[in-house]
């Protein structure tokens, strides 16, 4: 659109459900609503039903804010040790953006 944006990424180590409101929590598309509503595990991981839990310990929330720093984008629960494979726990990280093929 040719206007410069804020972009904040924050990963909050620790599980808090109520860091993954990205608006209101009605509607089923949204992960909090499956949480509120117990339904994850069947519902959105139906690999892990049964199991009890379908997070692993360690698990963190990712939140995605873009030009509104209050109100993230996007939130999801993620253990980024495991996601990432790392040993020690300590990563370097980085973040790109791209223009689009006007620039």
């Amino acid at each position: 659109d040719g206007h410069a944006h804020l972009v904040r990424v924050v990963y909050t180590p620790g599980f808090d459900d109520s860091l993954l409101q990205h608006g209101p929590a009605a509607h089923p598309n949204h992960l909090q609503y499956w949480v509120a509503e117990g339904e994850v595990a069947a519902a959105a991981f139906p690999h892990m039903r049964g199991q009890g839990t379908w997070m692993r310990p360690g698990t963190g929330v990712l939140r995605i804010f873009v030009d509104d720093l209050t109100a993230p984008l996007l939130a999801l629960p993620i253990d980024l040790q495991h996601t990432l494979g790392l040993d020690d726990g300590r990563a370097w990280t980085g973040f790109t953006g791209a223009t689009g093929r006007r620039f």
